[in-house]
């Protein structure tokens, strides 16, 4: 699964792929600069939308909103977890 998903992000431009010089067997993975721009943008992206929520939901509904994902990724990991 991870060859794959390397594959596919190296052959969309996201990925470089460079041999240790330690372990032939061995490959670095270097984002290259179309990956970083759209994790730049992508955290910019995310970051204005928590911040807009934030702002117009009020502190006490925010942090109840928070605490429901929270809860909601703890039920969905346990139920990954336990296949």
């Amino acid at each position: 699964m991870a060859t794959n998903m390397v594959t596919s992000l190296s052959s969309k431009g996201f990925l470089q792929k460079k041999q240790s010089d330690k372990d032939k067997r061995s490959f670095i993975l270097i984002p290259t600069d179309k990956a970083i721009q759209l994790v730049e943008e992508t955290y910019q992206d995310y970051f204005t939308m928590i911040s807009t929520l934030h702002k117009k939901m009020g502190e006490k509904n925010f942090s109840e909103l928070v605490r429901l994902l929270e809860d909601a990724n703890h039920i969905l990991l346990e139920e990954k977890r336990n296949g």
